[in-house]
């Protein structure tokens, strides 16, 4: 049985922000709670523009890292990081 924290913790983990904005819209609309079973979010709806607004001005402050890598020699790389 999972619950919504356990997800919301993935969410952050894992850099799934849409899903991270998704739950604590819900939360805070006082729709669901992080003790909920996961399967209450097929059962409620955030209000779309409070989401779409947090989602666009990012408001868990999500920061997308680019990372590449490219094999110079036999050991060696060569990294850029962004």
């Amino acid at each position: 049985m999972s619950m919504i924290e356990t997800l919301y913790d993935g969410a952050f983990r894992y850099e799934e922000h849409v899903l991270a904005h998704y739950i604590l819209c819900l939360v805070q609309e006082g729709e669901i709670s992080l003790d909920d079973r996961d399967s209450v979010l097929f059962e409620v709806q955030p209000d779309i523009e409070k989401l779409t607004k947090m989602i666009e001005i990012n408001f868990l402050r999500f920061c997308k890292i680019n990372m590449y890598a490219l094999k110079v020699e036999d050991r060696n790389w060569a990294l850029n990081c962004r």
